[in-house]
Order: structure tokens, then sequence, then C-alpha cells
């Protein structure tokens, strides 16, 4: 039976949206579209004094169009830092129902409530002033589908800002408009190579590293700067739009199932959950396109020299910064010249998601099924020795719970190590002759054997199948636990996982960020202790710390022996989490950046490279910021146990 939830009532601030009220209504809707349009106007002007005369029709028309993708930018990033904002405080509420709606003891109340109708103002402001210039300059700034698409986000804004209610699935809609300014950068991009024909692009092509024919006219620089950005646009619409929009989704779907959503106006939540999930069917929709153009990789430069008709309208701009010289190349940039090209391995555990995608499917499922099995057998065994007793305590219900994930992904790490470390050591032997081997396939019979391509492409496939199989036990148990950052872990490592094993690249890589899965069972071991002292509060923590040698105080009850355990647990941490995390990681990230320097991994998908380097390289940030807290605690001694007496 689903819990009495309270009942919806509304409670207005100077700036409610009230529909019932028409004239307050249109005059708020009025400021908000002029906060838009007077920056706006601003931005039209400073571009036509910046851009000078137009001579030709391009020009014209990239100087009239160029304010509403200025003005896209900045709207989409004001949003989605104020979503993230929003999301943060509605997630920290205790109550399901307050993230929903409002009620008499409701808590999102004072600045979350007013911060959240300001957004919400501003969003329907902006929404409506840009739908008018759409349809004003039409089809120049979008065709139907840019229309039915504010239409229906207009309407989305009305009923939860008339309503007061939907805070949450406000929060991460806004979230997704975090990849709208990669998407205008891809437009300025495009104006810039094929409409306005500018050496600009060669310039900006030329400081990322590219030499060669790649920037041997506008044109192949810009197709190069296209496919890249799009790639960066791939994977943060995957973070916004398909990690946290599922999430999202997913939540607001369960709580309406179990009754949370009750109270909410009826045609409001059908409404909005009907399109918020077409809304998700799209994003998918447009993802697996990205995905298809992203691995047919970078294109291809055409060997010309540049366009005399492409120089003569780079000159004819008036704009004097625009005739900048190119700056002369940096010269640890400079590439090594041309690279083998890239073959496939038809191995018998080979990746193809697009050509075979219902054999990618089997073989997801198999591997899924082989951890499920293994969670099973886990939670057996923790049935076992932990069993249900009349009147035991939550915190013991919860560890009975919670390890079966422990321990099954303890299981995994120390299996894909093992993997990890042999996959690393044949790599590093067969491709010492020639590194780029490590990368990508050249060829049967050069560089890596046929056994260890397979034993790459099995490790991947097990560390596949564990990502997807752990995935849906998150989702199935986010309400208890909230854990949104285990899901954009595992989405990112899942992305990273089917972008390199299906364009059979990154080997090496592969090897050496699967070998810092050996601090995973190090987590495992503090978290049982931590259950054991704290949850369970078990003498079996004290038996292990007096055998380990531990004597008076410190083992005077299972809180302080499990303190005692879980410190020089952490120690242990700290050592191996520097070893696989800090030292191997670094090395192989800088060997990684020095290969993508000189230019002997292009062959590489840029979908992949580029992917992986933003993932590799927040990674060693992360991890350098993990180990600096670890160290801190560490400097901080064994704690002192507290004088009590012997729980019982």
């Amino acid at each position: 039976m689903a819990p009495k939830m309270p009942a919806y009532t509304r409670q207005h601030t100077p700036f409610s949206m009230k529909l019932e009220d028409p004239t307050d209504f249109c005059l708020k809707l009025a400021g908000a579209t002029l906060l838009w349009e007077i920056p706006r106007f601003a931005v039209s002007r400073a571009i036509k004094r910046w851009y000078g005369k137009t001579n030709t029709p391009a020009e014209r028309d990239f100087v009239r169009t160029a304010p509403s993708y200025v003005m896209s930018t900045v709207h989409a990033l004001a949003m989605a830092t104020t979503g993230l904002w929003v999301g943060n405080a509605t997630l920290g509420l205790p109550n399901a129902a307050d993230r929903y709606y409002l009620h008499a003891k409701s808590a999102f109340r004072g600045k979350a409530l007013i911060t959240t109708e300001i957004a919400n103002w501003l969003f329907c402001g902006y929404m409506t002033g840009d739908l008018a210039h759409v349809l004003a300059a039409y089809p120049r700034l979008g065709k139907v589908d840019m229309v039915v698409h504010h239409a229906c986000f207009i309407a989305a804004s009305l009923l939860a800002g008339g309503s007061q209610t939907m805070m949450l699935p406000f929060s991460w809609l806004l979230i997704g408009e975090y990849s709208t300014p990669i998407l205008c950068l891809r437009w300025f991009i495009q104006q810039m190579t094929y409409e306005l024909k500018s050496a600009r692009v060669i310039r900006w092509a030329e400081a990322l590293g590219y030499r060669g024919d790649t920037v041997s006219s506008v044109t192949n620089a810009g197709k190069r700067l296209e496919f890249n950005t799009s790639v960066v646009f791939m994977a943060v619409f995957f973070v916004v739009r398909i990690v946290c929009y599922t999430g999202g989704l997913v939540n607001a779907l369960s709580e309406a199932k179990i009754g949370t959503l009750d109270a909410v106006p009826r045609p409001v939540k059908l409404t909005l959950l009907a399109l918020v999930t077409c809304g998700a069917a799209l994003n998918y929709y447009w993802f697996s396109i990205m995905i298809r153009k992203a691995m047919r990789g970078p294109p291809k430069p055409k060997k010309e020299e540049t366009d005399a008709k492409e120089e003569y309208q780079f000159h004819s701009i008036p704009h004097t910064r625009a005739r900048v010289l190119l700056r002369p190349p940096m010269g640890f940039l400079r590439r090594v010249g041309s690279s083998a090209a890239r073959v496939a391995y038809n191995g018998p555990h080979a990746m193809q998601p697009l050509t075979q995608p219902g054999v990618f499917f089997l073989k997801l499922l198999l591997n899924a099924a082989i951890w499920e099995l293994v969670r099973f057998v886990c939670a057996f065994v923790t049935h076992r020795v932990l069993p249900k007793t009349a009147g035991e305590s939550k915190e013991t219900r919860a560890v009975r719970i919670d390890a079966p994930k422990h321990f099954t992904g303890a299981v995994h790490a120390t299996m894909v190590t093992i993997l990890a470390a042999k996959a690393l050591r044949a790599v590093t032997r067969e491709c010492a002759g020639d590194w780029r081997d490590a990368y990508y396939q050249r060829g049967l019979g050069v560089g890596l054997s046929a056994s260890t391509r397979d034993l790459i492409e099995r490790t991947n496939w097990l560390f596949l199948g564990y990502l997807a199989q752990d995935t849906v036990h998150v989702l199935l148990d986010l309400k208890r636990h909230q854990r949104v950052d285990m899901l954009a872990h595992h989405a990112v490592f899942i992305t990273a996982s089917i972008l390199s094993g299906a364009s059979q690249t990154m080997m090496l890589p592969f090897a050496w960020l699967l070998l810092g899965e050996a601090s995973t069972p190090l987590l495992t071991l503090r978290w049982v202790i931590q259950s054991a002292a704290y949850s369970v509060k078990s003498d079996k923590v004290v038996g292990v710390a007096k055998a380990i040698g531990f004597r008076g105080e410190h083992v005077s009850s299972p809180s302080n022996a499990g303190k005692q355990l879980e410190f020089y647990a952490g120690l242990v941490l700290v050592l191996t989490f520097f070893i696989v995390r800090i030292v191997a990681y670094s090395i192989g990230y800088t060997h990684m950046l020095m290969m993508r320097m000189k230019g002997m991994i292009d062959p590489v998908p840029s979908s992949v490279a580029v992917t992986l380097n933003v993932l590799v390289g927040a990674g060693a940030g992360l991890n350098v910021h993990w180990f600096a807290i670890m160290i801190r605690k560490a400097l901080r001694g064994a704690p002192k146990p507290k004088e009590t007496k012997k729980e019982e």
C-alpha cells in the first residue's frame, strides 16, 4: 500500500506564475523576454561593429544569425548552472514529496522556491523571445522542428510553473542545456569554414597540433575541427542528456508508480511525464546518430593547396584582425609523419555493435549474467554468515542488502586486475619495437599476437558486462541510495569500453586503466570493517584486532577495534592507490599524450582518442584529489580509542 502523501498546496511569492491573473502573467512574461532581448540587441550591435562592412550574402547571413547563437550559449550556461543548483537543493530534501510539489509543511521554500521560479521565468522568457525570432526569420534560424521544440518547452514551463510542481525534473531538464554551447561552437566552425572560408580555421587547427594535408585548406582544417567538436558534443550530450536525463526520468516514473505524485494535478503530471518520456526517446535517437557518425572516424583530408578563392574571400573581410599572419608551428607538437592504416581483427570476442547488433547484445547479456550469478552466490553466502533475525536493526538489514554488491565488485576488481596485468605485460613486450601496435591494429602478423588480442577483448567484455549488470542494480535501488554519481561513473566507462572495443584501439591505455581496479578490493575490505564494527557491532572485529596484535583500550569494544582496523586498512589502500592510480596511471597517460602529439596514433578515430583523452585527464585530476584526501587522513595518525565498557 502506497504511503499517504501530504496534500498539494500553492505558496505565492512575488515571482509566482499566476496563470489565473492574465495581466500579472503577461507583464512578468514581457519583462523576462526583455531581459534577453536587451543583451541580444547589444550583442547584435557588437558583432556588426566587430565584423565591419559585409560584402557577400554569406557574410550578411552570418552577422544577422550570430547573435541568436551567442545568446543561446549564454542562456544555456546560465540555465544549466541554475539547474545544478536546484537539483542539489531538491536532492538534499528528506521527503520525496518535497521534490515534486508544495504542501503545507514543504521543506522546499524560501530561497530555493524563489530561485526556481525566477529561473523558470527566465527560461520561459527566452523561449518566447527566441520563438518569435525563429518565426520572423523562418527558416533561417530553424524549421518546424525548432518551432515544435520551443512550443513544447514553453508549455512545460507554464504547466510546472503555474502549478508549482516538478521541481526536481525541472533541474535535470535544465542541466541538459550544457550541450547547447558546444552545438553553437560547431555552427560557428561550419560558418567560418564553408560560408566565410576564413583562414583563421587553419590557424586554429595548427594551434591544436594538426599538420600536413589536414591544414592544406580551410575546408580540410574545418572538417577536422568540426569532427572533434562533434565528439566533445557527443560526450557532453551523453552525460547530461542520457545519463542525468535517464536517471531523473527513472526516478520520476518510480515515484509516480508508488504514489508520490498522486497529489500533483493529474493533467500536469500526465502531460509533463509524457513530454519528458518523448524527450528521452528523442535523446536516444539523436545519440545513436552521433555514435554512427563518430564511428566513421575523422574525415580524410583532400590533398590540395589552399584555394585561391578562399584566400581572396578571407582577405576581402574588412576587419583588420582577420588578417593576422599564421603562427609558426610549435616544435614539441611537430608530427612524425603518416601512420599505417588501421585494420580490423575479427577474433572470437570482437565487439561489433553497429554491424552485428544482435550478436553484441547477446554477448553483453551473457557477460552480465556471469556477474549476476556471482552476485547471487555472494548474496547466498551473506545470508548464511549474517542470517535474518527477529528484531534486527535497520543498519544490520542494510548491511545484508548491500553486501552482495560490494563483494561482487571486489571479485570483479580482482579478476579484472589480474587480466589487465597479464595484458599489460603482453602488450609492453610485443609492442616494444613499435608503440603504434599498442594503440591500434595494423594487420595480422604485425604487433600484438592473436592470443593477446583475444585476452584484451575478453577482458573488455567482462568489464562491460559487470558495468551493465551493476548499472541495472543501481537504477533499481536509486530511491534508497540516490547514487547518481555511480550512474555517471558507470555510464562514462560503458561509453569508453564500447568505443575502444568496437574500434579495436587503445589497448595499452585499456590495460593500465583497468590495473587501477587493484584498489577496489581494499575499499570493500574497509566497508566490511565499518559494517561489522559500527552497524552490526560484531565481537568478531575485536577477535580479529586481537589476533593482529592490538591490546588494551584498542580492543575494548567493536567500535574501538574497528577504528584501528579501518585506519590500517586505509594505509594499505593509500599505498596501493599510489602505485596503480598515481604512478602507473601517470606513466600511461604521459605515454598516451606523447604518442598523440607525435601523430603516431592518428588512425585511431577521434571519437575514441579525444573522448579517452578527456576522460583520462579528468580521471588523473580526480586521482590526485582523492590521494590528497587520503594523505591528510593518514597524517592524522591512528584514532585514539574511547574509554568505554565492552559492548555486549
